[in-house]
Order: C-alpha cells, then structure tokens, then sequence
C-alpha cells in the first residue's frame, strides 16, 4: 500500500529474502544500513528478544533529521527515554505509537506529551 503512494519501501526482519510481493528486505543485523534513509521508521514487528529494544539512541541517531517514527508494535521495541530526548532535541519530528514499555502513557511522563 505504501508503494502505491510513491514511497520506496524496504522492510527490516529475520532474514534478506524479500518480503510479498518482492518488497526488499533486510536482516535486523542490517538495520542501521538502513536508517539514514528512513525519512518515516515504521515498526510493526513482534517483541522477542531480537527486537526488545531494536530502536535505541543510536538508531535514532542514524535517522535523518526530521524523520519521524511510528510504532505499532509493543513499546518495548523502543528505548522510550531515547525516543522523548530525540524529540526534545527536534531530532525527530515527531512519533506516533499504540503503546509505551509499560502500556500506561500518560501526560504526566514526558512520553504523554507527544502520544497522538
């Protein structure tokens, strides 16, 4: 559906053999080969212990300025106190995402200001 609206997409999971319909793919060892390039990171992966944390500081570092990031997988698949200072800082421009690490995203933790 994203390529129907002109995105180039290239999905990130366990292996490099291209996803459905001959989408690219790379492995999660090859993540950061990807991320300069990610004007939009969108996560719907499973929580296992490979992908626990998978976005830390230093993925999002890799971002381009402005990029913004959507997470629909569990909240553990990003570091939430490197997500809030990349959007204090104006690294990201914004994020969007279904849950915290603890389900309880609230305005009173820094992450409750930006939920959508």
């Amino acid at each position: 559906m994203l390529q129907a609206v002109g995105l180039h997409v290239i999905t990130v999971r366990n292996s490099d053999a291209p996803a459905d319909g001959g989408v690219p793919s790379v492995s999660y060892d090859r993540l950061a080969e990807v991320l300069p390039r990610a004007d939009w990171l969108l996560l719907a992966c499973p929580l296992t212990d490979r992908t626990r944390g998978l976005v830390d500081a230093a993925a999002i570092a890799r971002l381009p300025p402005g990029a913004r990031l959507v997470n629909v997988a569990r909240g553990e698949v990003v570091d939430e106190a490197a997500l809030v200072e990349s959007l204090q800082s104006g690294k990201l421009a914004g994020a969007f995402w279904t849950c915290s690490p603890t389900s309880r995203c609230r305005r009173t933790r820094p992450c409750g200001r930006w939920r959508t």
